[in-house]
C-alpha cells in the first residue's frame, strides 16, 4: 500500500510539472509621439499573438518564451518593429511613441 502511495505521489508530481505552461509577458504603452496621448486600440502583434491597447493607451500579451518580432501600429502613424527574446516567466514592457 505504502509503495502505491509512493508512486502515485511520485507520478503526480512529474505529471503537475509537465502541465505548467511556461509564460513570458510583454505590456507597455502606446502613445503619439507629438503629444503624448494614448493612442487607444492601437494593434499590438507578436508572432501569431496579439493585443489591442486600451483606454490608456496600455496592452498586455501573455506568450511563450522565445524570440519575436513585434509591430505596434495605428491608422495613420507609422509603426514600430523591433525584435525582442522573452524567458520563461519573464515581464517585458515595451513602450512606444509612434509618429503620424
Amino acid at each position: 500500500m505504502q509503495q502505491q502511495t509512493l508512486i502515485f505521489i511520485l507520478f503526480w508530481t512529474l505529471f503537475t510539472g509537465f502541465l505548467h505552461a511556461q509564460t513570458a509577458t510583454l505590456t507597455g504603452k502606446v502613445t503619439d509621439q507629438t503629444s503624448g496621448e494614448p493612442l487607444i486600440a492601437a494593434t499590438i502583434l507578436a508572432g501569431a499573438k496579439g493585443a489591442v491597447a486600451d483606454a490608456e493607451g496600455i496592452y498586455t500579451v501573455i506568450l511563450e518564451p522565445g524570440t519575436y518580432k513585434v509591430e505596434i501600429s495605428y491608422v495613420g502613424y507609422q509603426p514600430l518593429q523591433q525584435m525582442i527574446t522573452l524567458a520563461d516567466g519573464e515581464t517585458k514592457t515595451l513602450d512606444a511613441a509612434l509618429s503620424s
